[in-house]
């Protein structure tokens, strides 16, 4: 039986396999995909049996849905010729199993979950001052931070038109 290999195990051919990708997210994918296995210990078999204790599935996946461990390995050997693309369904799977955000995987976001709690509540804090610094611009005296607050603003409405204020 052929033992699951983390990013550590991985030779340097290997590595500059997964750095030769074409597709940036997938090296991404890949790489933090195998850290994970070694920081949890765990071993791709697990990935299933993970997903169906998790109690988040069902708000993300169908019920019937199932995760076969060939399309796992199919979709993270990297040395194969036919490396498959990543469902949005098998990214929603692992994420849940790993315990981590799909963007953290694919590599748009850096923070795992369990670090997001304090995030959000910075982005919070930070999103509070600036409506705050919006509504009172009038009452700024420095021109220079003046333009950036009247800036900040107009780039926020531009981007509320547009639906891209929180586009993932």
């Amino acid at each position: 039986m052929q033992k699951t290999k983390h990013y550590d195990d991985l030779d340097n051919k290997e590595k500059e396999i997964i750095q030769r990708l074409q597709r940036p997210w997938q090296r991404t994918f890949l790489k933090r995909f195998y850290e994970q296995l070694q920081k949890q210990k765990l071993r791709k078999k697990d990935i299933p049996i993970l997903l169906n204790s998790n109690s988040n599935k069902s708000k993300l996946l169908s019920n019937e849905f199932v995760l076969p461990e060939n399309t796992l390995t199919n979709c993270t050997k990297f040395d194969s010729k036919h490396l498959r693309t990543v469902s949005v369904d098998t990214l929603i799977a692992i994420s849940l199993a790993l315990y981590v955000s799909p963007n953290y995987l694919l590599g748009f976001d850096s923070c795992e979950p369990q670090k997001t709690k304090h995030m959000n509540k910075q982005d919070k804090l930070a999103y509070e001052i600036l409506s705050e610094l919006i509504k009172n611009k009038d009452r700024i005296s420095d021109d220079n931070f003046k333009t950036k607050v009247i800036e900040y603003e107009t780039c926020q409405k531009d981007a509320s038109k547009k639906n891209l204020e929180r586009p993932f």
